[in-house]
């Protein structure tokens, strides 16, 4: 009796652990899942900041994660700020990047604002189309770390 209850018990014990080990950050970052994380944003600006270009983007990949910075890019000036959506075409390695503002857009106006983003669930070593929409920005990297470049227009 006492070596079955034993038994269950070792069983109930390496399930658990299997489960808690099942959702490692490792499985996390190869699960083909993108997400996007730490958006933040600046105030309206009464100038852009790169006057000569215009709405500009950068990027760096570190770790699986392509960290992005929109300069630039114009909102309502009603808006409080803005936001960025993501989504990914699996079969072309496409992610489309969707900024958007937040709030009621009531005014007559626009102004300059700088967006960054955090992507997470990219696979290493595979190459992506990164399309930014309502700037007109494109462009390609793969996901390895030290991989950085600006883009424009």
């Amino acid at each position: 009796m006492k070596t079955k209850n034993w038994l269950w018990l070792l069983i109930a014990v390496f399930g658990w652990s299997f489960y808690a080990c099942s959702d490692s950050e490792n499985d996390k970052m190869n699960s083909g899942i993108v997400n996007v994380e730490n958006v933040t944003h600046s105030l309206c600006k009464k100038e852009t900041s790169r006057a000569l270009y215009g709405e500009t983007a950068t990027y760096k990949v570190k770790g699986g994660k392509l960290h992005v910075e929109l300069y630039d890019f114009r909102i309502n000036c009603a808006s409080k700020g803005a936001d960025v959506k993501v989504k990914l075409n699996e079969e072309t390695n496409e992610i489309i990047l969707t900024p958007y503002d937040l709030g009621p857009q009531m005014a007559n106006c626009t102004c300059p604002i700088d967006v960054s983003a955090t992507i997470t669930g990219l696979k290493y070593g595979k190459t992506y189309q990164c399309t930014i929409e309502r700037m007109g920005i494109s462009f390609s990297f793969i996901c390895r770390n030290g991989v950085k470049g600006t883009v424009e227009p």
